[in-house]
C-alpha cells in the first residue's frame, strides 16, 4: 500500500507544479498581449483571403471615378474591420475614468471576437456596404461563405495557440525544475520513506484540484477586453504565490539544500543536514580544497568538478522531472485518481462514477446570417419604394443577383 500512496503523493506533486506551470504561462501570453495579436492576424488573413477577394470587383467599381488606389481602399477597408470588431461599443463610458484615452481605449478592446461575434459585427463595418452591391452572390451566400471560413481559421488560430502552450509547457517546467531543484527520484523515495509526508500531501487532494480546476476555468473564459486580462494576472499571480507557499510548507525535498548544491566545508555539524550525496563528494575531496563560499554557483560548480558522472545524473533526472510536470495538471491528477481507484479496489472501496458530457449548444449563426439578409433586403426593398410603408415583408422574398 505504502508504494502505491506514494505513487500517489507523487502524482498529485506532479500535477500541483504543472498547475504552477500552467500559471506561468497563462501569465506570459496575457502579459505580451499574444491572444490579442493573434486575433488581429486571424482578422487580417481572413481579409484578405476570403473578403478582399469577394469584394475587390466592387470597390473598383466603386472608386472608378475617384482616382483612388485599390491597395490602399482595401487596406483602409482591412483596418476599419478589425477595428469595428476588437473595439467595445460601451468605450465612451469609460472616459469617465481619469486615465487618458491612449491607455483606457487598449484596455477596452476586445481580444476574443468568435464567429458569432464577427457576423453580428460586420454589418456596421464599411465592407458590409460592398458586400450587399449585387454580383456573382447573394448577400446570404457572402456572410455563409465568411462565416464558414471564420470558424476555420478560429479552429486554427485555437490548435495553434494550443500546440505553442503544449511546447511551453515542456520548456517552462524544465525551467522549473532546473530552477527549484525538483528530482523526481529523491521526490518520490521520500514518499517511499515517509508514510508520514506522503499522507500530507494526499490530504491536500482538493486543494490541488480546486487550483487545476481554477486554472482551466480561467484559460476557458478567455478575457474580452484588456482590463479583464490584467485582472486576470493579478488573479494568476495570487494564486501561483499561494500554491508555492504550500509547497514550501510541506517540507518536499525540494530546492538547494539538497545535491549538487554541496555545503562549503566538511564540518559534521553542517554535513548531516545535507543530502547523502554531498557527503559522499566532500569526503571524496582533498582536505581545504572544500568551496569557502557560501555563493550557490561556485558550490555547484565544486560538485560538477569533484563528481562529473553525479553532476550529469542530477541534471538528467531533474530534465526528465520537468518533462514530466509539462504533461499538464489535469494529466497528472487522472494518473493520482486512477491510482487512488485501485487503492480502493484493493482495500475493498467503491469505484469511480462516470461524468457525463454536457450537450452541445444549438448553433445560431444560420439564424443570424438571416435576420442580417432580411434586414438588408428590407432596407432596399424600402429605399425603392418608400411609400409602400404597411407592405408586409415576404419571409422568403429574395433580391435578384447576377
Amino acid at each position: 500500500m505504502q508504494l502505491l500512496d506514494a505513487g500517489i503523493a507523487f502524482a498529485l506533486t506532479l500535477a500541483g507544479l504543472a498547475t504552477v506551470v500552467s500559471i506561468i504561462i497563462e501569465i506570459i501570453h496575457r502579459a505580451l498581449g499574444l491572444r490579442s495579436k493573434g486575433l488581429r492576424a486571424m482578422l487580417e488573413q481572413h481579409f484578405d483571403d476570403v473578403i478582399a477577394p469577394t469584394i475587390k470587383t466592387n470597390v473598383e467599381e466603386a472608386i472608378k471615378d475617384e482616382n483612388k488606389d485599390l491597395a490602399k481602399e482595401l487596406r483602409d477597408l482591412r483596418e476599419d474591420l478589425i477595428k469595428k470588431m476588437t473595439t467595445n461599443p460601451l468605450v465612451k463610458l469609460q472616459k469617465l475614468s481619469w486615465l487618458p484615452d491612449r491607455v483606457v481605449n487598449p484596455l477596452s478592446r476586445y481580444t476574443e471576437v468568435t464567429a458569432l461575434d464577427f457576423l453580428n459585427r460586420i454589418p456596421e463595418t464599411d465592407v458590409f456596404k460592398y458586400i450587399k452591391l449585387q454580383g456573382n452572390l447573394t448577400i446570404d451566400a457572402r456572410l455563409k461563405k465568411f462565416d464558414k471560413k471564420y470558424e476555420e481559421y478560429e479552429k486554427a488560430i485555437s490548435n495553434y495557440f494550443k500546440r505553442r502552450a503544449q511546447f511551453l509547457s515542456f520548456v517552462v517546467g524544465i525551467a522549473l525544475a532546473i530552477a527549484v531543484n525538483i528530482h523526481g527520484i529523491r521526490l518520490f523515495e521520500r514518499y517511499l520513506n515517509d508514510p508520514e509526508l506522503t499522507a500530507t500531501v494526499i490530504a491536500q487532494t482538493d486543494n490541488i484540484e480546486l487550483a487545476i480546476a481554477s486554472a482551466q476555468k480561467r484559460q476557458a473564459d478567455k478575457s474580452d477586453t484588456e482590463k479583464n486580462n490584467i485582472e486576470e494576472i493579478k488573479t494568476a499571480l495570487n494564486q501561483y504565490n499561494e500554491l508555492m507557499g504550500n509547497f514550501s510548507g510541506l517540507g518536499l525535498p525540494i530546492g538547494w539544500e539538497f545535491y549538487p548544491h554541496c555545503p562549503k566545508d566538511r564540518d559534521p555539524a553542517t554535513l548531516k543536514n545535507y543530502d547523502p550525496q554531498c557527503r559522499t563528494v566532500l569526503s571524496s575531496l582533498a582536505e581545504g580544497a572544500a568551496v569557502k563560499k557560501s555563493s550557490i554557483i561556485p558550490r555547484i560548480v565544486k560538485t560538477a568538478l569533484a563528481d562529473p558522472w553525479g553532476f550529469l545524473k542530477w541534471l538528467f533526472v531533474v530534465i526528465i522531472t520537468g518533462t514530466l510536470i509539462g504533461l499538464g495538471g489535469p494529466f497528472w491528477f487522472d494518473v493520482a485518481s486512477k491510482l487512488g481507484s485501485i487503492r480502493r479496489k484493493l482495500g475493498g472501496g467503491g469505484s469511480a462514477a462516470d461524468s457525463g458530457q454536457p450537450p452541445k449548444p444549438k448553433d445560431s449563426h444560420a439564424a443570424v446570417i438571416e435576420k442580417i439578409t432580411a434586414d438588408s433586403k428590407s432596407t432596399a426593398a424600402a429605399s425603392k419604394a418608400p411609400k409602400r410603408r404597411n407592405t408586409k415583408q415576404r419571409p422568403d422574398s429574395e433580391t435578384p443577383d447576377d
